[in-house]
Protein backbone atom coordinates (compact mmCIF):
# COMPACT_ATOMS: atom_id res chain seq x y z
CA UNK A 1 0.00 0.00 0.00
CA UNK A 2 2.89 2.29 0.68
CA UNK A 3 4.15 1.61 -2.80
CA UNK A 4 0.87 2.77 -4.36
CA UNK A 5 0.96 5.91 -2.26
CA UNK A 6 4.51 6.65 -3.38
CA UNK A 7 3.61 6.03 -7.05
CA UNK A 8 0.56 8.29 -6.74
CA UNK A 9 2.66 11.02 -5.12
CA UNK A 10 5.25 10.81 -7.89
CA UNK A 11 2.57 10.95 -10.58
CA UNK A 12 0.98 13.99 -8.91
CA UNK A 13 4.40 15.68 -8.65
CA UNK A 14 5.01 15.08 -12.37
CA UNK A 15 1.55 16.42 -13.26
CA UNK A 16 1.95 19.45 -11.02
CA UNK A 17 5.40 20.12 -12.42
CA UNK A 18 4.18 19.98 -16.02
CA UNK A 19 1.25 22.27 -15.15
CA UNK A 20 3.67 24.69 -13.55
CA UNK A 21 5.86 24.70 -16.66
CA UNK A 22 2.78 25.12 -18.84
CA UNK A 23 1.59 28.01 -16.65
CA UNK A 24 4.97 29.70 -16.93
CA UNK A 25 4.89 29.38 -20.72
CA UNK A 26 1.42 30.94 -20.83
CA UNK A 27 2.55 33.81 -18.60
CA UNK A 28 5.62 34.42 -20.79
CA UNK A 29 3.44 34.44 -23.89
CA UNK A 30 1.01 36.90 -22.29
CA UNK A 31 3.83 39.14 -21.11
CA UNK A 32 5.38 39.15 -24.59
CA UNK A 33 2.00 39.97 -26.14
CA UNK A 34 1.50 42.90 -23.77
CA UNK A 35 4.99 44.24 -24.48
CA UNK A 36 4.43 44.00 -28.24
CA UNK A 37 1.02 45.66 -27.93
CA UNK A 38 2.44 48.58 -25.93
CA UNK A 39 5.40 48.96 -28.29
CA UNK A 40 3.10 49.02 -31.31
CA UNK A 41 0.87 51.65 -29.71
CA UNK A 42 3.89 53.77 -28.80
CA UNK A 43 5.25 53.52 -32.33
CA UNK A 44 1.93 54.64 -33.79
CA UNK A 45 1.64 57.54 -31.33
CA UNK A 46 4.97 59.10 -32.38
CA UNK A 47 4.36 61.78 -35.03
CA UNK A 48 6.21 61.60 -38.30
CA UNK A 49 9.35 63.66 -38.59
CA UNK A 50 8.41 64.96 -42.02
CA UNK A 51 7.27 68.57 -41.86
CA UNK A 52 3.79 69.38 -43.07
CA UNK A 53 3.54 71.51 -46.17
CA UNK A 54 2.76 75.16 -45.61
CA UNK A 55 -0.91 76.02 -45.73
CA UNK A 56 -1.90 76.66 -49.29
CA UNK A 57 -3.86 79.85 -49.72
CA UNK A 58 -7.08 79.38 -51.60
CA UNK A 59 -7.45 81.67 -54.56
CA UNK A 60 -10.45 83.96 -54.37
CA UNK A 61 -12.35 85.07 -57.41
CA UNK A 62 -15.13 87.62 -57.62
CA UNK A 63 -18.65 86.34 -57.32
CA UNK A 64 -21.09 86.64 -60.21
CA UNK A 65 -24.29 88.57 -59.56
CA UNK A 66 -26.29 87.30 -62.53
CA UNK A 67 -27.39 83.65 -62.49
CA UNK A 68 -25.32 81.66 -65.03
CA UNK A 69 -27.31 80.17 -67.90
CA UNK A 70 -25.07 77.13 -68.41
CA UNK A 71 -23.28 74.81 -66.04
CA UNK A 72 -23.76 73.95 -62.42
CA UNK A 73 -23.54 76.81 -59.98
CA UNK A 74 -23.92 77.51 -56.27
CA UNK A 75 -26.26 80.18 -54.95
CA UNK A 76 -24.47 82.07 -52.17
CA UNK A 77 -25.92 84.45 -49.68
CA UNK A 78 -25.06 86.38 -46.59
CA UNK A 79 -25.78 89.58 -44.72
CA UNK A 80 -23.76 92.49 -43.43
CA UNK A 81 -24.94 94.96 -40.84
CA UNK A 82 -24.85 98.08 -43.06
CA UNK A 83 -25.37 96.47 -46.48
CA UNK A 84 -28.17 94.10 -45.55
CA UNK A 85 -28.76 90.81 -47.35
CA UNK A 86 -26.45 89.96 -50.25
CA UNK A 87 -26.61 87.19 -52.87
CA UNK A 88 -24.16 86.02 -55.52
CA UNK A 89 -23.26 82.91 -57.54
CA UNK A 90 -20.19 80.67 -57.65
CA UNK A 91 -19.29 77.53 -59.57
CA UNK A 92 -20.39 74.24 -57.99
CA UNK A 93 -16.95 73.22 -56.67
CA UNK A 94 -16.22 76.63 -55.15
CA UNK A 95 -17.12 77.76 -51.66
CA UNK A 96 -18.71 81.10 -50.82
CA UNK A 97 -16.83 83.77 -48.93
CA UNK A 98 -18.24 87.06 -47.61
CA UNK A 99 -16.14 89.76 -45.96
CA UNK A 100 -18.08 92.53 -44.25
CA UNK A 101 -14.88 94.18 -42.94
CA UNK A 102 -14.46 96.21 -46.12
CA UNK A 103 -16.69 98.77 -47.72
CA UNK A 104 -18.28 97.68 -49.99
CA UNK A 105 -18.46 94.04 -48.77
CA UNK A 106 -16.43 91.52 -50.74
CA UNK A 107 -18.39 88.58 -52.10
CA UNK A 108 -15.87 86.01 -53.30
CA UNK A 109 -15.72 82.42 -54.51
CA UNK A 110 -12.89 80.28 -53.14
CA UNK A 111 -11.45 77.35 -55.05
CA UNK A 112 -10.65 74.31 -52.91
Amino acid sequence: MNRNLIDTTRMFARYAGSASVHGQAVMRCLALSVVLFVATGAALAVPDETPRPARIERTLTDGVFVRPLYGVYRHCGGACLKSGELTWYCFAKQSCSLSCATAPPQMKCATP
